[in-house]
């Protein structure tokens, strides 16, 4: 994952293909009516490993190791975007994740997660 920031202030991403690191994303969506045009509420997790890490553990200014990265989309001018996360920890034990944080910029719904992968 590649990051910079725009002349706005903005964090962007652009996942980049690499036969060392994999690229995680865990995403949340808010059931919403779908009357509401604009009712749309999305929170993103993402973040890198290397190919067969066993075991991790990260906290607060360590996460930027693996570019954990919050990601919370809606219609909430002022209030979306890419966020760094550095406040909160990361644990990967065999293919179980779990990660607990808290985001400063913006409010979020996910604030900890548990999760396997393969």
């Amino acid at each position: 994952i590649s990051t910079e920031k725009t002349n706005r202030n903005e964090l962007t991403i652009n996942p980049e293909n690499s036969s060392e690191k994999s690229i995680y994303t865990f995403e949340y969506n808010r059931e919403v009516d779908p009357k509401y045009v604009d009712g749309h509420y999305k929170e993103q997790l993402i973040f890198e490993l290397p190919q067969n890490l066993e075991k991790l553990e990260l906290s607060n200014q360590e996460l930027k190791e693996i570019k954990l990265i919050f990601g919370r989309f809606c219609y909430c001018k002022g209030f979306t975007g890419y966020y760094w996360v550095t406040n909160g920890t990361f644990k990967l034990d065999g293919n179980k994740i779990t990660i607990a944080f808290k985001i400063q910029e913006v409010p979020q719904e996910l604030t900890n997660i548990s999760f396997n992968i393969k």
